[in-house]
């Protein structure tokens, strides 16, 4: 990573760092890190910034699998922070609200989904989260082709 100048790791100085991973999940990265990508070079160097970004992305190589994008403009982080108190706020409602869009509801299988409904390497998620997607028209009625539990599932 010493090639990629604009790279940086993001650790917890002073204090203990996190494992972004369960210690028994092998699909998960190992690292206790977080990759910090800059804003700016997305336009300065954009072959630069894809090495680095599918480096962040590898977990079976070292990478976290996620990363953080640092001096994004003004704009951004305000939409940022509409988004996240919009989180909030829908977290927080009581769980009939919550359900009222509910995962079943939805022939795409989008919506919420309560803690315990997931599971990742045969470990129960102690989360509740919203799964979505573009939306589509829906397929007319009539005599289903082939392909239509596809076109249901994109």
């Amino acid at each position: 990573m010493s090639r990629l100048p604009w790279l940086r790791k993001l650790s917890r100085a002073g204090s203990s760092t996190r494992q972004l991973r369960r210690p028994d999940s092998r699909c998960f990265s190992t690292t206790t890190e977080l990759p910090v990508l800059e804003h700016g070079q997305l336009y300065g160097d954009l072959p630069g910034f894809a090495r680095s970004l599918g480096t962040a992305c590898r977990v079976g190589e070292g990478g976290a699998g996620c990363f953080l994008i640092s001096q994004l403009p003004p704009h951004i982080n305000m939409l940022h922070q509409e988004l996240l108190q919009s989180a909030r706020d829908f977290f927080a409602l009581p769980l009939a609200k919550k359900e009222r869009v509910d995962y079943h509801l939805s022939p795409e299988f989008r919506g919420f989904m309560r803690q315990g409904a997931e599971n990742t390497a045969g470990h129960v998620d102690e989360r509740e989260q919203i799964e979505f997607g573009r939306e589509e028209a829906r397929p007319t009625a009539g005599r289903e082709d082939p392909s239509s539990l596809y076109n249901r599932l994109r």
